[in-house]
């Protein structure tokens, strides 16, 4: 039997980053399998991006929505237990993946853990108390393959006996061969083309201090006039665009995959959660890295291998001082060069390909 069911669980809070992971391996597995049957079981308040992308989800409501509709703990618990059990019971999926979080966000997949069919588990990156933790160990060898999206050597990270793993190198939703030409890219995001842009975003648009990150990087717009700041409405925002500084040389954007037009953009002033960084890595944008706090992601150490490696320069929020130096590095046409060079020492790969050949070999599909 060649045709499988899919089933993609992506738990979701303050960005898009484990949609936008699955969702990239999905498209790449439909290519290879497209008589199979794909469904994904998401808590993203953008779960229309699946409907833009062509595929069925069902939604549960995030914990970001529980809260201003009055959800008690226990109400939206028993709310997320029932759907997820019943939703893998109906579908009956051949292969359930996971990503990031192997038992949920609330225990709600360990009942299915242990029910027929294969079981994968994309691990990225996440802090060493959260992945050294002897029970997250324990849930890793409940699953039957585990997918690393990051080069073979890039980081350590501890695994359990007897799983197989396959290291996959970043995962992007778009790779360079399906971006727009730079020109096509401008066209299509509305942005002008007689002057230089940088890309200012800070992932998906969940944080609440989106806001006011855009507007400490925006009130330097005036004083780069040769540049054009384009600065993102991420899918989650909510943004109070009235306290964001007005300037002729300042465009809002709103718009996904931003992967398909990465190639309009010479520079980037944008956080560093894994999925933007694989991007910006991937289609070469010179980039200014803002660490952010997270749960499980250690923003700080990625921004500090990215440094290190000539892959950009290191911003603290709120740093008025560093990001005013960093703007100056990034606008001399030399230093700009020069990380550009570096970065295209990179190996531009898909991820996502490399893991849906595994899945495909591992499944005897073709």
């Amino acid at each position: 039997m060649l045709s499988r069911r899919w089933l993609f669980y992506a738990v979701n809070g303050l960005g898009l980053g484990h949609l936008t992971r699955t969702l990239a391996l999905a498209r790449q597995l439909r290519r290879r399998s497209p008589q199979s049957q794909f469904l994904f079981l998401t808590t993203s308040e953008a779960d229309g991006i699946l409907w833009q992308e062509g595929f069925a989800s069902v939604k549960l409501p995030s914990r970001m929505a529980a809260k201003p509709s009055g959800l008690r703990y226990g109400s939206y618990n028993r709310l997320i237990h029932t759907v997820v059990v019943n939703t893998i019971a109906a579908f009956q999926p051949h292969v359930l993946v996971v990503d990031t979080f192997p038992a949920g966000s609330a225990q709600e997949l360990l009942p299915v853990l242990r029910w027929d069919g294969k079981r994968v588990f994309i691990y990225r990156e996440q802090k060493a108390e959260v992945c050294t933790d002897p029970w997250f160990q324990q849930l890793l060898a409940l699953y039957d393959q585990i997918l690393i999206p990051h080069s073979p050597g890039e980081l350590e990270l501890p695994l359990p006996p007897d799983v197989p793993v396959q290291w996959t190198g970043p995962m992007v939703v778009r790779d360079r061969s399906e971006a727009l030409d730079p020109q096509a890219a401008c066209d299509r995001l509305g942005l002008p083309r007689d002057r230089p842009l940088i890309y200012v975003g800070f992932g998906g648009g969940g944080d609440p201090d989106y806001g006011s990150l855009l507007q400490w990087v925006l009130t330097q717009a005036p004083d780069f006039p040769q540049w054009q700041f384009v600065a993102a409405q991420p899918p989650l925002g909510r943004l109070n665009l009235d306290i964001l500084p007005q300037s002729p040389n300042i465009s809002m954007i709103r718009y996904y995959p931003l992967a398909e037009c990465w190639s309009a953009f010479q520079g980037a002033i944008s956080a560093a959660g894994y999925n933007t960084v694989a991007e910006l890595l991937h289609h070469q944008v010179p980039t200014l890295w803002v660490p952010l706090k997270r749960g499980v992601d250690a923003q700080d150490q990625r921004v500090d291998r990215l440094v290190a490696q000539g892959w950009g320069w290191r911003v603290d929020p709120q740093d008025t001082t560093a990001l005013e130096m960093a703007l100056q590095a990034l606008t001399d046409t030399g230093a700009r060069s020069a990380k550009r060079h570096a970065l295209a020492t990179l190996d531009q790969g898909n991820g996502a390909i490399v893991a849906a050949d595994t899945l495909c070999s591992w499944l005897g599909l073709p």
